[in-house]
């Protein structure tokens, strides 16, 4: 068993490996950005140190990753589309929905688009009897 636990550590931190790598991220300014001590991948992944989950979810929130997608990689298996989509990818789809439901409820857009003319004022219908104004 301890055999098997040794082998998918390795394949995790084969994957952070991997995955830090194409972020183009470096592993001090990791450290730095969450927050952990001088030297914690090098001892991390020389075996001096346990790999704690908290630290590759951690990861994977700063590189853009959903934690799902990182370990179906890790393991080999492969997501569906809609699972490998990175946050960052869905901002700009995010910020367009968010325009479409606000033009629906009748705001400007960002970018106004040129303005209908209004309609003519109809003109005004006979006074009802017993209202203030009357002829």
């Amino acid at each position: 068993m301890w055999e098997q636990t040794r082998d998918e550590v390795q394949m995790t931190l084969d994957a952070l490996k991997t995955e830090v790598q194409a972020s183009g991220y470096s592993w001090r300014k990791l450290e730095l950005v969450l927050n952990l001590g001088n030297g914690y991948f090098s001892h991390l992944f020389a075996g001096r140190i346990d790999l704690k989950f908290r630290h590759i979810v951690a990861i994977c929130e700063v590189l853009g990753l959903n934690t799902h997608d990182f370990f179906s990689r890790a393991y080999g298996i492969v997501p569906r589309p809609a699972e490998s989509i990175r946050l960052q990818d869905l901002r700009p789809l995010m910020h367009e929905i968010v325009d479409i439901i606000l033009t629906e409820r009748g705001y400007p857009r960002a970018a106004p688009e040129p303005l209908e003319p209004l309609p003519a004022p109809e003109e005004p219908g006979p006074a009802a009897p017993g209202s203030a104004v009357e002829s």
